[in-house]
């Protein structure tokens, strides 16, 4: 049985080693590091704890037995157990379905093709055919520098089609399963995307599982922007536009700037802020989240500023408070009303742009500030309904030391002790549960209906009377 890489990729990304190994040895914070007591070597009776986690990269290593590995390899050697088993165990941790697969050449196929498709639209960028929408990217301050990093291109519109292509290389099925294509009311294909400006999304490894793409003059029943469907390759969810080429720039960024579009990331990218990824609309999801705590600590949540923004932001802070650490860094830049990201950095540049980084408002405050706008707080029934809003945040911070923090905090803001309400919350189905009544049991009865039915045996057989067992 097959485990899909990119599903193993997902499950180390959303899954924190330090957590994994704390279920089994004492785990110690020294600074911004974690030690534990190696179990590898020494009967894991060793004096001084030698094995360093790693949690920016999900690994471990041992400085005396040289051991390491990610959580997967901890897990196997550990618990002894083979490959599959290890992988169950870590996503059952996370609640993650496994997508078994009896081999892996479909999803091997569906990357393949993708890729092609990459290759062919940026191709067409560079024909005849793609010259307006070489203008669009000038118009926009984009150079061709930038465009060939991010592998930009275009679908066109003309023969032949993306379809009559890939059909020359790849099967009915291959096709039907790539998202690149629709089916039409006879069940022939056609190009999903035409006529577009065309975004590679691409995986950590660099390999195209999507695309996104834009019209360049709008068309009647023709949404601006149109992206993959999910697929084998792409979970929405998952992924993030940019970070494959975050990383070709830095492994390890001091930070990364969440925005909502393609042309957000690639605009301040041109304008020498080359750290931001996009979740590709308003939803940006906890495993996004998670995946990015794996490469950086400090995030700036930069949405557009309108409604919607504001909103995405908000569902950020629900997202965020069970991931919450001691050294995650997470803040928010509120754009003015009409402003998003590609058009601030272009109109005030870059170190303008850096400048709301610097005054951006961390999670907390943005979390007790929200909090102190549920109500009055001045009277009673203000302060309640503003604690009732807080208490499910709260309780489903993981980290202690974190949740004991916002506690104390809202105590003082809704004076109000929250512990005491987090910990009546919790007993609450306890208390309120029924008890089920013990049956009450009549001995007198059960006496009475047990010599009656002895009486009436012996009228029913009398035989039994000379039973050994009435001789008393």
């Amino acid at each position: 049985m097959y485990i899909p890489e990119d599903f193993i990729e997902r499950l180390l990304n959303s899954v924190n080693i330090v957590e994994v190994i704390q279920k089994r040895r004492q785990v110690e914070r020294r600074g911004g590091a974690y030690m534990a007591k190696c179990p590898f070597h020494k009967g894991g009776e060793e004096n001084n704890a030698s094995m360093k986690i790693y949690e920016e990269t999900g690994t471990y290593h041992c400085f005396t037995c040289k051991e390491t590995g990610n959580a997967i390899s901890f897990l196997r050697k550990h618990d002894n157990l083979d490959f599959l088993e290890a992988v169950e165990l870590l996503a059952s941790y996370i609640g993650m379905e496994i997508p078994k697969q009896e081999s892996n050449s479909s999803v091997i196929k569906a990357t393949n093709i993708n890729n092609r498709a990459s290759e062919i639209f940026y191709k067409q960028l560079k024909e005849e055919s793609g010259k307006n929408t070489i203008s669009y990217l000038k118009d926009r301050g984009i150079s061709g520098e930038t465009a060939k990093f991010f592998n930009l291109g275009y679908s066109n519109a003309k023969a032949p089609s993306l379809n009559e292509v890939l059909s020359k290389e790849f099967n009915e099925e291959e096709l039907n399963e790539s998202g690149l294509f629709g089916k039409n009311d006879d069940g022939e294909f056609y190009d999903r995307f035409r006529d577009r400006l065309m975004f590679p999304i691409r995986n950590i490894k660099g390999d195209s599982i999507a695309f996104g793409g834009r019209l360049l003059v709008d068309k009647e029943n023709q949404a601006k922007y149109l992206n993959s469907p999910e697929t084998k390759t792409y979970k929405k969810k998952y992924e993030l536009y940019g970070l494959y080429e975050v990383r070709q720039i830095d492994k390890r960024p001091d930070s990364i700037f969440v925005v909502e579009g393609y042309m957000d990331v690639i605009g301040l990218f041109q304008h020498g802020v080359k750290n931001a990824v996009a979740s590709s609309g308003t939803a940006f999801t906890q495993e996004q989240l998670r995946k990015i705590l794996n490469y950086t600590n400090t995030i700036y949540i930069v949405f557009d500023g309108d409604e919607a923004g504001l909103k995405a932001s908000w569902r950020t802070v629900e997202n965020a408070m069970p991931l919450l650490r001691e050294d995650t860094r997470i803040s928010f830049i509120f754009l003015k009303e009409g402003d998003d990201p590609d058009s601030f950095i272009k109109e005030n540049g870059k170190e303008a742009f850096c400048n709301l980084a610097k005054d951006s408002k961390s999670l907390s405050n943005y979390f007790f500030e929200t909090l102190k706008q549920q109500d009055d707080l001045s009277s009673i029934e203000g302060r309640s309904i503003a604690a009732k809003f807080a208490i499910p945040l709260i309780k489903s911070i993981s980290n202690e030391t974190i949740k004991q923090a916002y506690i104390n905090e809202a105590s003082n803001v809704c004076d109000i002790d929250f512990a005491k309400l987090i910990q009546g919350d919790e007993s609450k189905k306890q208390i309120n549960s029924p008890k089920k009544e013990k049956p009450v049991v009549d001995t007198k009865s059960i006496m009475k209906k047990s010599v009656l039915g002895i009486f009436m045996a012996l009228i029913q057989h009398p035989k039994l009377a000379n039973s050994k067992l009435f001789n008393l």
